[in-house]
């Protein structure tokens, strides 16, 4: 069962609106913590299986000014195919990240003669996030580098394997990218005050396969491996809050101004702990600043360079597409092994609720959707009923 391609249930509020008392026959709250009223956008890959991200037609979620579309003419003849199954995170204290729908699958493929066969995708954001001094936003996501590894031993390389510890020396991540443009393939249409696009994930040919946040300017590494299990990525930004000086390109001084980045890997649901993530502030030079692009969320992974130096192509699997203005906003989390709602038995975010209002999803409580009635607002709960909130479409 999937959810309406519309925006954020807040956001469908208008002028009118139906309130009905119905009976509730049950008192239990759901045991899931959670901001929505701070979630900006939301992408759990609620997909067919076998559908693709590089069809142009998947556009689930909610927050999102379009569907996943190719951002290469590499990527055009590739797949980034729905696979059954959503990603999951349990925290060390037991808490398990919401999830729901499927996930997906990314990998390039063998390069051409004349060009390169990588993976690169993106979904727009509806609103691109602000550039506002002060301004916080975070972002998170589900992912593990998966796919074939690459064997030191073998001949291609003659006995001087050069990746270091890296048995997936090809780049694969989530790519933070600027608005499109109006080119064919949406390019990234950024000027000397934006930069080039950042990601996490890992670079080509780096030594070692840790998660790590690359930008222009900076690379922070979290000693965290891509390939040993799924993991949660966290990431707060802070606009233009950094000041420094700095020596430009020419060997100038100049002043620098720029964002602030925390990156955490695999964190506490409950708490945004600062001590255990990485911060970073991300200056530039000549007087520039420089924020960090997020105007579309990305994915990409590195095409094969065989026979050149003995690559494979990259693959990831990712999930859970969540971006905000508070850290609880983007780790929703249950406090148990159940999950209920008001009593009910929540599967995939999915309750049903029997006579009263059959199946409902209920990730985002307390707005709640119904196939038949759309989203409500449950409100007012007591032992007998529950007022709620129907908007008119």
């Amino acid at each position: 069962m999937k959810l309406p391609k519309s925006s954020t249930p807040a956001a469908r509020l208008v002028t009118g609106a139906l309130c009905l008392a119905l009976s509730l026959g049950a008192t239990a709250h759901a045991n899931i913590v959670h901001d929505d009223d701070n979630l900006l956008a939301y992408e759990g890959f609620d997909y067919d299986v076998g559908g693709s991200l590089t069809f142009g037609n998947l556009e689930g979620g909610f927050g999102w000014a379009a569907p996943w579309r190719v951002t290469s003419a590499g990527s055009q003849g590739l797949s980034a195919p729905i696979q059954e199954g959503t990603l999951e995170y349990t925290d060390a204290e037991g808490n398990r990240l919401v999830t729901s729908g499927n996930h997906a699958y990314g990998s390039g493929a063998i390069r051409g003669d004349f060009a390169s066969s990588s993976l690169n995708i993106a979904r727009e954001l509806a609103d691109p996030l602000g550039s506002e001094p002060g301004s916080v936003y975070y972002i998170s996501f589900l992912a593990q580098r998966v796919g074939p590894e690459l064997d030191p031993e073998d001949p291609v390389f003659e006995g001087d394997y050069p990746y270091g510890d890296n048995l997936y020396p090809r780049n694969a991540g989530i790519r933070l990218m600027g608005p499109p443009d109006t080119g064919q393939f949406g390019g990234n249409a950024l000027d000397a005050l934006i930069g080039t696009p950042s990601y996490f994930g890992d670079g080509s040919a780096a030594p070692t396969n840790d998660w790590k946040f690359n930008s222009e300017v900076t690379s922070i590494r979290t000693g965290v491996l891509m390939h040993e299990q799924t993991s949660l990525v966290v990431a707060r930004i802070e606009r233009n809050v950094v000041e420094g000086e700095i020596t430009d390109d020419e060997g100038n001084p100049a002043t620098a101004t720029g964002d602030r980045v925390t990156f955490w890997v695999n964190p506490s649901l409950e708490a945004e702990i600062d001590e255990d993530g990485l911060t970073e502030d991300i200056l530039r030079g000549n007087g520039l600043p420089f924020h960090i692009p997020v105007g579309r969320i990305g994915v990409e992974a590195g095409d094969a360079d065989f026979p050149d130096d003995g690559r494979p192509e990259a693959h990831i699997i990712f999930d859970e597409i969540r971006v905000g203005t508070t850290y609880a906003s983007v780790t929703p989390y249950t406090t148990d092994g159940e999950v209920t709602w008001y009593g009910y038995t929540v599967v995939d975010g999915w309750a049903d609720t029997g006579d009263w209002m059959g199946q409902l999803y209920v990730g985002h409580d307390p707005w709640v959707y119904n196939p038949a009635v759309g989203w409500t607002y449950v409100a007012d709960v007591h032992e007998t009923g529950a007022w709620m909130f129907v908007p008119i479409p």
